[in-house]
């Protein structure tokens, strides 16, 4: 893997919904030189506090955006890619792990998840009354799937190259679900 990593530039920003899901970025730090973690709220080992909203970041700064159950706790998605469109260097990727909508997660989304599951909703946004009050789990399958077509013609700068669904049981398994 480290081998890959060496023509990346040296701002790499991850972006993490909560603290207990930072381990993944601790591991990317040995690989990644300059590695920017974060967190809508101050925890151990993060970078930087910051609102995907509202990044830091000089324009055109960074070269990838990497996020852990990240985008459907944002309340209005629509400034996140406005955003990482300033903040990415050409060429630059978004990646994303967030939940998925399929007839296993419906089931287990609406019965058993603590946080909302609309994926009926009209609009990509939610009410929030500050840093991981609101949600909606079905927010990634909106965007990506059921609106693709209005995905793209908002955000003609960003190319989807990939939507790979994978592990259920094992993000339930993880406590993430409760």
């Amino acid at each position: 893997m480290k081998s890959g990593m060496s023509d990346w530039p040296r701002k790499f920003h991850v972006e993490q919904a909560a603290c207990w899901n930072w381990a993944p970025a601790r591991v990317l730090e040995s690989y990644i030189p300059g590695l920017i973690t974060s967190e809508v709220f101050s925890c151990p080992n993060i970078s930087v506090v910051l609102n995907a909203q509202n990044m830091p970041m000089d324009d055109v700064s960074l070269r990838a955006i990497v996020m852990t159950d990240v985008l459907h706790h944002m309340p209005n998605v629509r400034r996140f890619f406005a955003e990482a469109a300033r903040c990415l260097q050409s060429g630059g990727k978004i990646l994303m792990i967030e939940p998925w909508v399929t007839a296993w997660s419906r089931f287990v989304y609406s019965r058993f998840h603590a946080e909302p599951f609309l994926p009926e909703a009209a609009k990509w946004e939610f009410a929030s009354s500050g840093p991981l009050s609101g949600a909606n789990v079905a927010l990634p399958w909106m965007v990506f799937v059921r609106d693709r077509a209005r995905f793209d013609g908002e955000f003609p700068e960003f190319e989807i190259e990939s939507i790979r669904p994978f592990m259920p049981f094992r993000y339930l398994l993880s406590g993430e679900s409760r």
